[in-house]
């Protein structure tokens, strides 16, 4: 079967059941090869959403569904249940020991966002924890998680750098397994969405005016707005080439919310600047069901590096001196990669800004 068969057969049948509403039954969208939207789903990240939904129809029965597709379903389920039940633990541990240090902590994904949107933490796979703190925060919370918590840098890799010197927006650590049966933790702790220069913006500040406080498993999180929040998801869907698993984040969250909340939406759009990614991402949304144009790049694509992203990003602007000033403060700003290939604790500026074109057009020749 080729590449675009497997697409158009098996994307209509996994997007209906990933959308499929409270009391909708599941007809006319039966899978043309079973194997095939089995792996489909998996690619996307989508087979414990699949097996929940299912669940709920008759397409779950023996005679529709082959035993070998239920049981391969039923153990996705079972792994990402155990896995994210890790990460859920993980998260309170990071959020109390964050908060006895009087820092707040906004989860903004992951278990988090599943119990949100989905009304259970266990239906979205993550392979990591992301979080958002205060940029003053940043190196206290460096520490925190890597003295008292066990973690250690990966990006940075070779310590802690000032972020008012770099143009990063989270520093990411990791937490190898004490046991056989556990993940290895992996944490990306924000403190933007997305780097300085990036044209396409969510005022953070606007994101911590927004937040409630929310308990939940015992502990305090904090939540933006509803409205805020969907923006929040969209400029990450967005910056990250639209995943097919995000889409339908946004495609469920959306329909939750009430009209005065998607005014609230476009209000918010037109104030950052970003209305026209705003009706791109509602067009996604709208056309899942029908359009696959894009999906088909996506299954076959390679991760992207910086000389990528720069091109992709880019084609958000709408002139030519934008476009120049983007190309250069991303050549001229260098990042925690760039810090960490300097020998020696001392890290200078100039020798990490010096380092940076070289390391990107490596990274871009490793990967064309």
């Amino acid at each position: 079967m080729s590449n675009n068969s497997y697409i158009n057969q098996e994307f209509p049948p996994l997007v209906n059941l990933c959308l499929m509403e409270e009391g909708q039954d599941f007809k006319g969208f039966e899978p043309a090869d079973w194997g095939a939207f089995l792996d489909l789903a998996r690619s996307h990240g989508l087979s414990p959403l699949v097996y929940h939904n299912m669940g709920k129809t008759k397409l779950w029965d023996k005679s529709n569904c082959p035993k070998e597709i239920r049981e391969s379903l039923k153990m996705d389920f079972i792994y990402n249940f155990r896995r994210t039940e890790l990460q859920r633990r993980e998260l309170i541990n990071i959020t109390k020991a964050l908060a006895a240090a009087s820092i707040p902590v906004i989860p903004y994904k992951g278990c988090f966002l599943s119990q949100l949107i989905y009304g259970d933490p266990y239906l979205r796979m993550s392979s990591d924890i992301d979080i958002i703190i205060p940029r003053k925060d940043t190196k206290k919370a460096w520490k925190i998680m890597t003295e008292k918590m066990e973690y250690k840098g990966v990006i940075p890799s070779n310590g802690f750098v000032d972020v008012n010197k770099t143009n990063e927006y989270h520093f990411v650590v990791k937490k190898h397994p004490t046991a056989n049966n556990q993940p290895l933790h992996l944490l990306e702790v924000h403190w933007e969405l997305v780097r300085s220069y990036n044209p396409i913006k969510i005022p953070i500040k606007k994101v911590w005016e927004s937040v409630t406080p929310i308990p939940l498993w015992g502990i305090t999180l904090y939540q933006p707005s509803r409205p805020i929040h969907f923006l929040m998801l969209a400029i990450h869907a967005i910056d990250d080439n639209w995943p097919l698993k995000n889409l339908i984040d946004l495609a469920v969250f959306h329909s939750s919310l009430s009209l005065c909340e998607r005014e609230a939406v476009k209000k918010e759009a037109k104030l950052w600047g970003i209305y026209t990614l705003l009706e791109e991402t509602l067009a996604k949304i709208m056309s899942l069901k029908t359009s696959i144009p894009y999906l088909e790049g996506s299954l076959t694509s390679k991760r992207e590096y910086g000389i990528h992203i720069l091109k992709r990003t880019t084609k958000h602007m709408d002139t030519w001196r934008d476009r120049l000033r983007y190309i250069t403060q991303t050549l001229t700003k260098p990042s925690f990669r760039d810090y960490d290939i300097l020998p020696g604790k001392i890290k200078s500026r100039a020798l990490a800004t010096l380092i940076r074109p070289y390391r990107l057009f490596k990274e871009w020749w490793k990967n064309p």
